[in-house]
């Protein structure tokens, strides 16, 4: 200015409750990032796979390595929150499973803990595998569900397995029917047995019973051998042996026959 100093014109604001909030959001985000790296860290060791769908948006906010694995993705960081997390999945007989029937829905919706129910889930690239799913709700402090913490296992080779043992009782079974042997498990603590139509039949009954016992057995041994083969199944337990015997029976029908037997222990 003519014959003057220059001047400044100026406000002063206070923002000192900015710069708080500013170290605030920093300090949470900070803490969110040691909190996500103790989830990384206990979940991450678990066999599982483990994924967290949030209730506001239906969308992955989490995956453990385990879950990316079988469920095929590499997705992290923002690309979690673009996902839908409604995994397409079918029921164990390959029929499409509506949104209710999953139970991250009856998680998120009706607050609901599942636990173990069987399931096919279907990953973007087509591949479907057999899992068990378990899914439970979290909650905020005002009791309303943000969260869904979502388990699931691959059980494919216990399918399997299954269906292995299956095939081989069944080749099993035929063997004993050509065979016209029949085979029974007798439980040694409480004397129940399992058994086929076919050990049933020998004893002269048209279907299977109910039940079968060890004495149901003894009642049908005559009572001239019925002490001898008791004796041996008494030793056979006592020192772990085998149970080898002959004796007459009197079936349903009163008809007498002769049988033949021969068991083993078998521990597990």
């Amino acid at each position: 200015l003519p014959g003057g100093f220059p001047r400044f014109t100026y406000v002063i604001l206070d923002i000192s409750r900015e710069k708080e909030a500013e170290a605030g959001l920093a300090r949470a985000n900070e803490q969110v990032a040691i909190d996500r790296n103790r989830l990384d860290a206990v979940v991450g060791a678990t066999p599982s796979a483990v994924v967290l769908v949030e209730a506001s948006t239906g969308t992955f906010s989490y995956l453990n390595q385990r879950a990316r694995t079988l469920y095929g993705t590499d997705y992290t960081g923002s690309d979690l929150k673009a996902h839908r997390a409604m995994v397409h999945a079918l029921m164990p007989d390959g029929t499409p499973c509506s949104l209710e029937e999953m139970p991250v829905s009856q998680s998120l919706k009706f607050g609901k803990a599942i636990h173990n129910k069987e399931m096919v889930i279907e990953r973007p690239d087509g591949v479907r595998l057999p899992v068990l799913v378990s899914s439970a709700p979290i909650f905020d402090a005002r009791g309303s569900i943000t969260t869904a913490v979502v388990s699931f296992n691959d059980i494919t080779e216990q399918k399997r397995m299954n269906e292995a043992l299956r095939e081989s009782e069944e080749r099993m079974r035929f063997a004993l029917e050509m065979s016209n042997i029949s085979a029974w498990e007798l439980d040694i603590e409480d004397h129940t047995a399992n058994r086929s139509l076919d050990h049933d039949r020998i004893f002269g009954y048209d279907t299977l019973l109910p039940a079968w016992t060890y004495e149901m057995f003894l009642d049908h041994v005559l009572p001239e051998d019925r002490h001898g083969v008791d004796a041996k199944f008494r030793h056979a337990t006592a020192t772990g042996g085998d149970w080898n015997f002959e004796c007459r029976i009197r079936r349903a029908d009163g008809e007498i026959r002769w049988i033949q037997a021969a068991g083993r222990h078998r521990h597990g």
